[in-house]
């Protein structure tokens, strides 16, 4: 399957992930800091990143740009302790593809990256609209939904019940 290189300064959440993706055929390339990382990615050419937001030497949104500079194919998936939603915005303003939340399911994580790396690179360059803004658009509208404790509030404001909807049908296309 895919070169994964997950960079978690977290040892013991590095390794699990690391084993579980290599449980399901991946090859896992693991990294504690973006220094590591950016030597491992020379050597290693992955296709998909999971990222640790903080990291000891930099931030994974950094990361993730200089990977991309290095290697335009690769696809970031950031994995946030501190998350909140202007982060997860400029995340996927950035290009990330996905932003989750720790605790996160293992399975979970790598269903996203399975589907992540099934898009062939042709796909992504003729339809990169929809490969890079629909998961933002689907990810943004899922977590707004989310954060919206009184689900009647979402009637009382039309634009915010079309973003429920709109998500909500993204979702099942998904």
């Amino acid at each position: 399957m895919a070169v994964s290189l997950v960079v978690e300064d977290y040892a013991g959440l590095r390794s699990v992930v690391c084993q579980h993706l290599a449980g399901r055929g991946h090859t896992p390339v693991p990294a504690s800091a973006g220094a590591e990382a950016l030597k491992q990615a020379t050597r290693r050419s992955p296709s998909v990143a999971p990222l640790d937001l903080r990291l000891p030497d930099t931030d994974g949104l950094e990361l993730f740009n200089a990977l991309r500079h290095e290697r335009p194919s690769i696809v970031g998936v950031i994995m946030a302790a501190y998350a909140s939603v202007p982060s997860a915005v400029e995340c996927l303003h950035a290009g990330i593809s996905e932003y989750v939340e720790k605790p996160f399911d293992l399975d979970a994580l790598t269903l996203v990256i399975e589907r992540l790396v099934k898009v062939p690179a042709r796909d992504l360059e003729q339809s990169g609209i929809r490969a890079m803004v629909v998961p933002s658009y689907r990810r943004l509208a899922l977590t707004v939904v989310c954060e919206i404790e009184d689900q009647s509030s979402i009637t009382s404001f039309p634009a915010w019940g079309r973003a429920a909807g709109a998500a909500e049908s993204t979702v099942r296309s998904w």
